[in-house]
């Protein structure tokens, strides 16, 4: 089944990924490439916005309004899905289309923002002209991501992308244990210990990644941001961290050469595997942003910048995020990868809407990982820049911060 088959049949698209990193140490070029995944876009294909607007999925059972986004080059702005579901309509500057789209979920936990088991969508998504500056979900415009609406517009997904930084390596005690109910993560493998199937959504708790992982920068990213959210609002968490990886097995049409990727390690690129676990997510939820921590395996080399924003530009296209918010983390200052960080720095010259995540004043265990303390800082400063960067229809997160 070719990825644009799966995403028509899903019908929804989710706008959020959290890219973490995993650490040089560990190191070995993975790499990732699949023709299969080589999808193109069109009338009957996922709408993508470029730009500083983003563009909205279909909001279960509501009308969703994005400002400020133009449809990428080759789309037509209009979702076609093969599902079962009453019609709505889309209209992307003067051209209007119907669309039908249907919202499924499988394996879901609770109620994600209204969305639970199997339901059909009924929505209206409005596309504006395009334009510069903050993007508001769902309604107006927000240089970054763009949601809304009710249902699965409720449900916030991030993509945690990266090395063993976004993984995660000192081990949770008690207090980062502290379940919240509104904060789901999508299950990264089958841990019996953990009771966890590969695939299928779970009340948040480290670890977010591997069985045996520890605390990363997604815990406390997604605590910190739920703070500011209204209270039928909930976050969902789409590990995708690899301990050791090069930004080679993430890059789209790259033969993978390393690394085992769960849950039964089939999958013939890293992107691949990112793809299958963004759209099931999007079957749920809106992919709101993608959360970034990688380079130590790449440590010094300056084509990174460029092989970065590919891999970024071929995930907001091939997934429809528009440009939702794009956040990356520098490497530990006291460490061998320190010199890096020059190159973290130059990501937001490259990549719309891209912000960097300070490293400054962390610790850590060794000359590559974060320590526990440092692990929670690092994931709340995540949050609080995506707490700058959202905006929600009719509702302020800098202000809901400010009154707290």
């Amino acid at each position: 089944m070719s990825l644009r088959r799966v995403v028509t049949e899903t019908g929804l698209a989710c706008f959020v990924a959290l890219v973490g990193c995993s650490t040089p140490a560990e190191s070995s070029a993975d790499e990732n490439s699949d023709a299969r995944l080589g999808m193109s876009t069109g009338s009957n294909g996922t709408v993508s916005a470029s730009n500083a607007g983003t563009l909205v999925s279909a909001a279960v059972g509501g009308t969703t309004t994005s400002g400020a986004s133009t449809t990428s080059p080759g789309t037509t702005g209009v979702t076609s899905s093969t599902g079962t579901a009453s019609a709505g309509t889309v209209s992307t500057g003067t051209s209007t289309a119907s669309s039908t789209t249907s919202a499924s979920s499988a394996g879901v936990a609770g109620g994600f923002g209204g969305v639970s088991g199997s339901s059909s969508a009924n929505a209206s998504t409005t596309t504006g002209a395009g334009g510069a500056g903050p993007t508001t979900l769902g309604a107006t415009t927000m240089g970054g991501s763009t949601t809304g609406g009710t249902g699965a517009a409720k449900f916030l997904v991030f993509l945690l992308l990266g090395q063993s930084n976004m993984e995660g390596a000192p081990q949770p005690e008690n207090q980062d244990r502290v379940e919240n109910p509104r904060i789901k993560v999508l299950a990264y493998d089958n841990c019996p210990t953990l009771s966890r199937e590969y695939g299928k959504w779970y009340t948040a708790s480290p670890p977010l990644h591997g069985c045996g992982a520890g605390v990363g920068p997604g815990d406390y990213f997604a605590k910190t941001l739920l703070e500011s959210l209204p209270d039928d609002y909930s976050i969902g968490l789409v590990p995708c961290g690899v301990n050791g990886a090069q930004i080679e097995l993430f890059l789209k049409d790259v033969p993978r050469s390393s690394h085992r990727l769960p849950p039964d390690d089939h999958w013939e690129t890293g992107y691949e595997w990112i793809i299958s676990r963004a759209l099931e997510a999007q079957k749920t939820g809106t992919i709101a942003g993608i959360l970034f921590h990688q380079g130590e395996s790449n440590n010094g080399q300056a084509d990174w910048v460029g092989k970065v924003q590919g891999f970024v530009n071929d995930l907001r296209t091939d997934l429809g995020l528009g440009d939702v918010p794009f956040l990356a983390g520098e490497m530990y200052y006291q460490g061998d990868g320190a010199g890096h960080n020059q190159y973290v720095n130059e990501l937001p010259g490259a990549i719309t809407n891209a912000h960097v995540i300070s490293a400054s004043g962390l610790t850590g265990t060794d000359q590559w990982h974060f320590d526990l303390v440092s692990q929670r800082e690092l994931g709340t400063r995540y949050g609080e820049k995506m707490q700058e960067l959202l905006v929600l229809p009719g509702f302020s997160l800098s202000k809901a911060v400010e009154a707290r």
